[in-house]
């Protein structure tokens, strides 16, 4: 026999839901509410607008699946669920003011103590009534529906068969009851309620449809249990906070209820012992996606090595636990410094960490947790498989075209790793064909000049694609819309790599931004990187001649005035100013532009300045401007495409002077090839 849940449970097992039935007007007597108690115009408007949506909305759902000849008796049993939930609601409110009542008066309240207990368990039971509502709505549609298509079909109700407390009888009662009917193929119960072994009613808490659906299982000794649910099977992490997170094939028992226990929600922990103790296998699956494998849960020998499993969080007194659970032998000195690492190189500092028999355990502030579960999870999740990377390349030009040539040439195999082109396309809509079917830990390379293609970037990473890019317009964006950029790799324990975008291969940014993290203020900053005005700048031709033979080898923007106007010079500063720290925007730099017919002396270069200046909002000054550079001046020196910076700083008093060619596909593509390769 095989058991399936599919949790299909209804808005009245919402505590919210639960809060408005318990709003019922009341006049303050047990009478008044019972003379009414059975007319929905005495309920509050809260209440009165839930039970009216949850009739609408499951009469709505019994008119698409039912013909008119046999919709009548399907409503009329869902009105009867709704008739009772109203009888409910109001015998709820009349026992709370009841109880409000006899509170108040503090001479009686220890002569009615033993009432006021009964009391309290009578209003325990009616809550759980009320919240155990849904399931029955929901499973008197399916039940009727697979006997509308000609199924074998029985209803069982499992407030009569489940006994929270007696678990020997509720078995024995669900198989008699499965017994009794040996024509019947399928049966269909409520997950959820259930009732106490004094006939009180109750419910199995929080996600006890999992739970009711294991004790079925068990009682009735299933070769299979299957849950479905929205994702496909546990995961590594919650997707929600890690959409890198991947999908587990299998686990022991032990780690599902591991994962349960520490607040993974795909699985109620509970659920997991009648299971085990009858040998039965679990399986999670997609509701959504049916044709994934989803995960099994299953009886398997401890692996003779550590086997990381995933990561599950909780709140506890104010801070956020996160789990790292494995199966096998730990070796938590190890785990726990990798752990750590993880969490320090995120920027984050764990408030508490320890080890247990296979689990570790570390605390942070809740609202670094879904950035601390990304760190942790890209430790133990994704550098792993690491060796191995998936490249999607948007952008067939020259860049792409050398990039994929030394790929096939295997140059990424001295690292270690192999790099495999999953697709490389011009497309446009190529990034929503990715983002449909996401590859995760896969690194998506831009190699475009495309100037919204970064609008996809967040999303990507989202998806969980890593991103290397030496498309300069997609960094050189709005500070604002940088940052977000960056805060969503942070979030997602991915990479967002961008060294080509400023210097072709000179490691410009790596410097900056290595120096930058170990505390080194930067005074300023001289970028010679416009490779069309340095050409241009150096060659003996007139400058207008020399700009149009700059234009014919195709080193200027598609319109030269980009280059003469500093607007690529402006992009490039404003992603050196970022990598040093300084929140720069286009508005904080002045630019004088380079009349097209000008003739300025040989001597002179097109600066891309950043100076130490209080006085200015981020505290320094930009500037992109010709400058007169001397023979002293590094720039000085640079011919054709060549670039320069040089950087001073309160490490670097003396200029730091990083020189070399900044311009060719061969140079860009090698320079993105080491991007996907740190």
């Amino acid at each position: 026999m095989l058991v399936r849940l599919a949790d299909c449970c209804s808005a009245s097992s919402d505590p919210a839901a639960l809060s408005a039935a318990q709003s019922v007007s009341c006049p303050g007597s047990a009478s008044a509410v019972s003379a009414a108690s059975s007319d929905p115009a005495t309920l509050s408007p809260g209440a009165a607008e839930l039970i009216r949506s949850l009739s609408e909305r499951h009469r709505a759902a019994a008119a698409r699946l039912f013909s008119s000849d046999r919709l009548a008796s399907v409503t009329d049993a869902l009105d009867n669920h709704l008739s009772k939930l109203t009888a409910l609601c109001l015998e709820l409110s009349a026992a709370n003011a009841a109880s409000a009542d006899a509170a108040s008066s503090a001479l009686a309240q220890d002569a009615a103590s033993a009432d006021n207990t009964a009391a309290s368990a009578d209003t325990a039971a009616l809550r759980a009534s009320i919240e155990g509502t849904g399931e029955l709505l929901s499973t008197t549609i399916i039940a009727a529906k697979l006997t509308d298509e000609a199924f074998p079909t029985m209803w069982l109700d499992s407030r009569e068969l489940v006994i929270r407390d007696d678990m020997p009888l509720t078995y024995r009662k669900i198989r008699e009851a499965v017994q009794q009917r040996p024509d019947t193929r399928i049966f269909v119960a409520p997950g959820f309620v259930a009732r106490n072994s004094d006939g009180s009613a109750c419910t199995l808490g929080r996600g006890g449809s999992d739970y009711s659906a294991s004790i079925f299982a068990a009682a009735l000794d299933a070769s299979d249990l299957q849950i479905w649910t929205d994702v496909s099977g546990i995961l590594s992490a919650n997707p929600k906070q890690v959409p890198s997170a991947r999908s587990i094939d299998e686990m022991s028992y032990e780690a599902a209820f591991a994962m349960a226990s520490n607040g993974a929600k795909v699985l109620y922990a509970p659920a997991v012992a009648p299971a085990r103790e009858a040998g039965i296998a679990i399986r999670i699956l997609n509701t959504f996606r049916p044709s994934d494998p989803g995960t099994v849960i299953l009886s398997r020998p401890e692996p003779q090595q550590c086997n990381w499993v995933g990561l599950a969080d909780k709140s506890i007194d104010g801070q956020s636990l996160i789990t790292l659970i494995c199966e096998g032998p730990l070796d938590s000195e190890t785990a726990l410094r990798r752990s750590v690492s993880a969490l320090r190189q995120a920027g984050i500092a764990p408030l508490d960490c320890s080890a247990g028999d296979s689990c570790i355990r570390l605390s942070v502030q809740p609202q670094l947790c879904s950035a601390a579960l990304a760190a942790v999870h890209n430790e133990f999740f994704q550098r792993q498989d690491s060796r191995v990377l998936s490249l999607y390349i948007a952008g067939r030009g020259a860049v792409g075209r050398e990039l994929e040539r030394l790929i096939g040439s295997g140059l990424a195999r001295r690292s270690g790793k192999s790099l495999v082109i999953k697709a490389i396309s011009s497309d446009h809509g190529f990034v929503d064909d990715l983002l449909s079917h996401p590859d995760r830990g896969a690194v998506f390379v831009d190699c475009t000049d495309s100037e919204d293609i970064w609008r996809k970037y967040a999303a990507l990473l989202d998806a969980g694609f890593n991103i290397v890019t030496s498309n300069r317009r997609s960094i050189a964006v709005p500070y604002v819309e940088y940052r977000a950029m960056k805060q969503a790799a942070l979030r997602n324990g991915l990479f967002l790599r961008y060294e080509t975008t400023v210097g072709a291969s000179l490691p410009m940014l790596e410097t900056i931004a290595r120096s930058s993290s170990c505390g080194d203020r930067v005074s300023s900053i001289e970028a010679v990187v416009s490779c069309t005005l340095n050409y241009v700048l150096s060659s003996p031709l007139p400058f207008v001649d020399a700009l149009e033979q700059a234009r014919e080898a195709g080193l200027t923007e598609k319109d030269p005035q980009d280059d003469l106007g500093g607007k690529d010079a402006l992009r490039k500063l404003l992603i050196l100013a970022r990598e040093a720290g300084v929140p720069l925007d286009a508005e904080d730099v002045e630019i004088e532009p380079v009349a097209p017919d000008s003739c300025p002396d040989k001597d002179m270069r097109f600066v891309a300045s950043l100076v130490r200046d209080k006085s200015c909002a981020s505290g320094y000054k930009a500037r992109i401007a010709l400058c007169k550079v001397g023979p002293e001046h590094p720039a000085h020196w640079l011919r054709g495409t060549d670039n320069a910076i040089i950087i001073r700083s309160l490490y670097h008093p003396t200029p730091l002077v990083i020189l070399g060619p900044g311009e060719g596909a061969e140079l860009a593509a090698g320079s993105i090839l080491n991007d996907i390769l740190l």
